[in-house]
């Protein structure tokens, strides 16, 4: 795979050994990501019960999780934002028993987010971000509502539980949000459809991690999972198509997805484009 001239060798799907390196966890619904520049950033948290699946994950990179400096959710549902609470009391818990040196994570405006300090006997917080309009999921814990695209959409919502563990939001994001703060050169693309306050993070270089904006094959990606199509569930379907639309206009080149993937530009530019034509 080539992207934007460099080269990527995986060393399983997603995974790329480049600076910086974007590692997958699969989990049991949804895909979770660690971004790792200067400091590492998950993306996303999975279902309810999954935050030890996700250090498992991530130690198998050999990555510290502890080293976790913000979880950024792309939308506020119960498969991506479940595991977020019991994460942020896991990764206090760690590092309590590691014993941490003072450091404060701070925002673009420089305000102070966490402090790190077993000095004082505070425990470590790791903050959690979301865009502004799917805030209010994330506080309440629920994913609803839920509007199906199809008939199988319809089916499977009968087994889904929109609920999840409440989170308060430390950080509210918006269109043009920069991690370069955590050593990533990647921006935050407001990209809603799915939901309100759906986000895709695009890096420098044209990889971007796009959450629900679209799926990967069929049966959250179980077969064909680098055919693009759109996912079960979508508020505003005609708002999705924009927002396709905008990520490719962006430069997207290969897209990382909550379910299924990756999927190429090309690809999916020619499967929707009778639909984002003249967008």
């Amino acid at each position: 795979m080539n992207l934007g001239g460099r080269s990527v060798v995986p060393s399983s799907w997603g995974e790329s050994k480049v600076n910086p390196a974007i590692y997958p966890i699969r989990l049991r619904m949804s895909m979770a990501y660690v971004l790792l520049g200067g400091r590492a950033v998950l993306v996303d948290s999975g279902c309810a019960r999954e935050e030890e699946a996700i250090l498992r994950g991530m130690r198998r990179f050999n990555l510290a999780p502890e080293s976790v400096a913000l979880i950024l959710h792309t939308h506020a549902h119960t498969d991506h934002a479940g595991s977020t609470r019991a994460l942020q009391s896991r990764l206090a818990t760690l590092s309590d028993a590691r014993g941490s040196r003072l450091a404060t994570l701070s925002d673009a405006r420089g305000s102070r987010l966490a402090t790190l300090s077993d000095a004082r006997g505070s425990r470590l917080h790791v903050p959690a971000a979301v865009h502004s309009a799917d805030a209010a999921k994330l506080r309440a814990g629920d994913s609803s509502p839920l509007v199906p695209l199809r008939f199988s959409s319809r089916l499977l919502s009968f087994f889904l539980d929109p609920r999840f563990p409440a989170v308060e939001p430390d950080l509210l994001i918006e269109d043009g949000f920069s991690l370069r703060e955590y050593g990533l050169p990647a921006t935050v693309v407001h990209t809603p459809g799915h939901t309100p306050g759906s986000i895709s993070i695009l890096f420098d270089d044209g990889r971007a991690i796009a959450g629900d904006l679209m799926m990967g094959g069929s049966l959250g990606g179980a077969f064909h999972p680098f055919h693009p199509g759109y996912h079960y569930f979508a508020e505003d379907l005609p708002e999705l198509r924009r927002s396709i639309r905008k990520l490719l206009d962006r430069g997207a080149k290969t897209i990382y997805l909550g379910h299924g993937g990756p999927l190429e530009a090309s690809r999916v530019r020619a499967h929707f484009s009778a639909e984002i034509a003249g967008l």
